[in-house]
């Protein structure tokens, strides 16, 4: 009897544990696959895509590369997959700058994998000096590089 007790405990405790995690995972699903947790940041990043979709966007520019791809989907990484993907559903163009060299190389690797090459393209330059240079009207400008 008592073991049964214990097995019912643990089992009611997994439960929780797992409904928790459930309720507290934020995917953009079906956009991106469900296993991508974005946490907070779900809510702006689709606030963003329906704004880019409203204004049927057709240039976005982001300083600072997602060097991870979607491996980092709760911290600081995603967005150029995210938008990318955006870009390709929307007959648009992503641009992303980084002055990092292992930045730009872990980006085109993620891009190479998602078959994102046609619509997004990594510069490696300086974020200011790319976007001085920059002649094609800009529909957003996604700023998210450390500038010093």
């Amino acid at each position: 009897m008592v073991i049964k007790v214990i097995i019912g405990i643990v089992f009611f405790s997994v439960t929780i544990h797992y409904l928790l995690k459930f309720i507290k995972h934020k995917s953009l699903y079906p956009f991106i696959p469900f296993k991508y947790n974005f946490r907070r940041r779900r809510i702006t990043f689709a606030k963003t895509l329906n704004l880019l979709s409203e204004r049927n966007a057709k240039i976005i520019v982001e300083t600072g590369t997602s060097r991870e791809g979607l491996k980092n989907t709760k911290g600081d990484g995603a967005a150029t997959i995210v938008f990318g993907k955006w870009a390709q559903q929307n007959s648009a163009k992503l641009h992303s700058v980084d002055i990092s060299e292992d930045s730009v190389i872990g980006s085109q690797e993620e891009i190479n994998k998602q078959g994102l090459n046609d619509v997004v393209t990594i510069h490696l330059n300086d974020s200011i000096e790319f976007l001085n240079t920059f002649n094609e009207p800009i529909d957003l400008l996604y700023l998210d590089s450390v500038l010093s």
